[in-house]
């Protein structure tokens, strides 16, 4: 009888360590993920702070040349501020697909191409 009962308790140790190292590896691959999502998050506010710093200074010069070509300062920046005005009509328009389907398709073909890239 004693055989019985140390293969039992063998088997609940065993079982005990199985599931210890599944819960290690889950807590791991969140890790593994959070790094990831944040490194891709930095990245693209360092990106989109870069864009934000050119489409400054193109819209500068796109105001001065266009204030030498209408020889009026006004008319100028006028004109660049109406294309981002009619930009943001657009995109506001626009804002239900997307949010609702271009940005997740985007966000998620990403994630795919992350799992295809590590062999998941």
């Amino acid at each position: 009888m004693k055989g019985i009962f140390d293969d039992i308790e063998l088997l609940i140790d065993e079982t005990q360590n199985f599931a210890e190292a599944k819960i290690e590896e889950a807590k791991l691959e969140t890790i593994q993920k959070t790094v990831e999502i944040g490194s891709l998050l930095t990245t693209w506010i360092v990106i989109g702070l870069l864009a934000l710093i050119v489409l400054v200074a193109v819209s500068v010069i796109g105001g001065l040349l266009l204030s030498k070509l209408f020889d009026s300062l006004l008319l100028g920046f006028s004109s660049i501020t109406a294309l981002y005005i009619l930009f943001l009509v657009v995109v506001y328009l626009k804002r239900n697909s997307l949010s609702t389907k271009i940005l997740p398709n985007i966000i998620y073909g990403r994630y795919l191409k992350t799992q295809e890239s590590h062999g998941e």
